[in-house]
């Protein structure tokens, strides 16, 4: 799918993002074990905002109206490309994004295969849409930044950015991340950069993913964003 003009893409961005019930995915496929979003940024990372994270009902009018303004009053075919082995119902979530777009048009067809494929295409910039999920181990917004946002390839940054985004004076305020030690002004700097990523919206968010544990009452485990258990953290409990 090409998209030339700017507004264009930026309307089927939108359109995508009010097709998707984020609620019913919660319901149907993760039976629960889903925190629905509208950020990529789960809730302890510096610089969440409730207000990113607030989504909308989808509104399929609305979406297919934003298709025909951008020049799709009939719809397009994609391939959604998404793993099978690397999160809670990966493949089942690509399923009904997929059943969701063609409620506005959209004739998505799901390409599902091992992580170790997917993530390599997306290293690599062999697709642009995708499915995607991404934890933050330093529980600081930067880290999504200079992965995800920052253009790719540019400055070391941006090597995870499959999406095309490229935006310069968001890129000059990320690198000032790095070097910035008044906290007030760091953390300003950060919301103004989620401010812009949530207009222009390169990623559309669905879900924080749930970690499950089953343990023992005696074992103390701590949950790890990374959804890996590091037994050297694990304690007893003392009776």
């Amino acid at each position: 799918m090409q998209i030339v003009e700017q507004t264009g893409l930026s309307r089927v961005r939108e359109a995508i993002n009010l097709a998707i019930d984020r609620d019913a995915l919660k319901r149907a496929v993760m039976r629960g074990q889903s925190i629905p979003s509208g950020i990529i940024a789960p809730a302890f990372v510096n610089g969440y905002e409730k207000a990113f994270a607030a989504y909308g009902k989808p509104d399929v009018a609305r979406a297919k109206k934003l298709l025909a303004d951008a020049g799709y009053p009939n719809g397009f075919g994609i391939t959604l490309h998404a793993p099978n082995d690397r999160y809670v119902n990966d493949e089942a979530i690509a399923t009904a994004v997929a059943g969701f777009l063609g409620r506005i048009g959209i004739k998505a067809t799901v390409n599902a295969r091992p992580i170790a494929i997917h993530s390599s295409a997306i290293n690599s910039a062999d697709t642009d849409f995708y499915l995607f999920g991404w934890g933050v181990p330093t529980y600081d917004s930067a880290y999504i930044f200079d992965y995800l946002i920052y253009s790719r390839g540019k400055d070391g940054r941006g090597p995870t950015n499959a999406t095309g985004y490229s935006n310069p004076t968001v890129d000059t305020q990320i690198a000032s991340l790095a070097s910035e030690a008044d906290k007030a002004k760091r953390n300003k700097t950060i919301h103004d950069i989620w401010t812009t990523v949530q207009k222009d919206r390169p990623y559309i968010a669905l879900h924080d993913q749930v970690l499950s544990y089953a343990q023992q009452p005696k074992l103390n485990v701590k949950p790890n964003p990374e959804n890996t258990v590091f037994f050297k953290n694990v304690t007893i409990q003392k009776k």
